[in-house]
């Protein structure tokens, strides 16, 4: 009788999720986790949901876009002896899990958040699954996220992820964006319940959190040495992102959003925890929340200076420059330094009165264009 449950079980799974429960959350990810072909393994904090063996749901055509060339032949290499590989041992379950021990304590400081949590007594709920079809079945609606392998369900402290070869590189990443992705949420509806970040804002909290620099999907990743200066994004798609298909749109807007979140972080973390308790407006609200930013009383005097000055302060490091000259960061980062101890006053100048002023410090000389004092 216990076998035929089993067997309705799965049955519902494979052909009935698609239609029925997309998106039904953490209840169906743990009643089709509970079949004899998964197990489970504690740790602090965390529960792993798995099957046992990395059986038969690979594809010859996974493709990988990365700078790790080697991988697409390695993944070609492995797709056929992977249908009887321990799951927990292919994916090194225990280095990820040590690895989200760390980065877990971590958020929590950083957010001052260890009186609102307690993971040891209701340990986060990580459900692996290494068929990407099933995967698509039940995972729920997410938003805008560059870890398009983990769906959340903060309310039930639970996180499905698709572990597959195309995407184990990034696998431990991609779960510590859900984690945090769970707990900022979690932290928002007990200190701010009314509240919403913006997309870059929240994306980049989770990606700077999270150490990911990548679009993972359940069946490859997606990411680039450094940024080109005319792909960057203008303030307008970061702000008020549109419906991003594009892959390498959606990587650009997550590692801008990871920059400009660790920004923030730098020029004050505590601040940056006040701001999230009093945000409201999500996207729409930002050009009237930002000033409650400390970076923007360090360097902008009003929103549209804020945006005007990313390119050159935050997004640079990014871009293929500094990269090729070991000297352009330094130098970067003298002039920013040399910007930001300049007196108040001046720096609510915009850049038009700025032009003006240098104009009026020019002498002119036959022969000679400007020379500036």
């Amino acid at each position: 009788m216990r076998s035929l449950k089993l067997i309705l079980c799965l049955l519902a799974a494979a052909f009935l999720l698609p239609i029925n429960v997309r998106g039904a959350g953490a209840d169906r990810w743990e009643a089709v986790c509970a079949g004899e072909g998964y197990k489970s393994w504690k740790t602090d904090f965390f529960v792993f949901y798995f099957p046992k063996k990395c059986q038969g749901f690979f594809e010859e055509e996974t493709v990988v876009i990365s700078s790790e060339e080697g991988e697409k032949e390695e993944i070609k290499k492995h797709v056929n002896m992977l249908k009887e590989t321990d799951t927990f041992q292919y994916y090194k379950f225990i280095p990820i899990s040590i690895d989200l021990i760390n980065f877990l304590q971590k958020t929590l400081t950083q957010l001052q958040a260890g009186d609102i949590f307690d993971f040891s007594d209701d340990r986060c709920k990580i459900y692996v699954l290494t068929d990407p079809k099933l995967f698509a079945a039940l995972k729920g609606k997410d938003g805008l996220t560059p870890a398009d392998n983990v769906s959340v369900d903060s309310k039930a402290r639970s996180v499905l992820v698709c572990a597959t070869p195309g995407n184990r590189l990034q696998l431990g990443n991609s779960m510590k964006y859900g984690v945090a992705s769970m707990i900022l949420k979690e932290y928002m509806d007990s200190v701010n319940p009314e509240g919403e970040l913006c997309d870059a804002l929240r994306v980049g909290f989770c990606a700077h959190c999270s150490r990911l620099n990548a679009v993972v999907e359940p069946s490859r990743i997606v990411t680039l040495p450094y940024l080109l200066e005319d792909k960057l994004l203008l303030p307008t798609d970061l702000f008020w992102p549109p419906k991003m298909d594009d892959l390498e749109k959606k990587l650009y807007f997550t590692i801008q959003s990871r920059a400009l979140v660790s920004n923030i972080f730098l020029a004050s973390e505590p601040k940056f925890v006040e701001y999230i308790k009093t945000v409201k407006g999500g996207n729409s609200g930002f050009r009237n929340s930002f000033q409650n930013l400390y970076v923007s009383d360090k360097w902008a005097g009003s929103f549209d200076d804020f945006c005007n000055g990313l390119k050159k302060r935050v997004f640079y490091p990014l871009t293929k420059e500094p990269m090729a000259d070991p000297l352009a960061l330094a130098k970067w980062q003298k002039v920013l330094d040399e910007e930001d101890a300049e007196p108040p006053e001046r720096k609510k100048l915009s850049l038009w009165e700025r032009e003006r002023e240098r104009e009026s410090h020019i002498h002119r000389h036959p022969g000679i264009k400007k020379i500036y004092h």
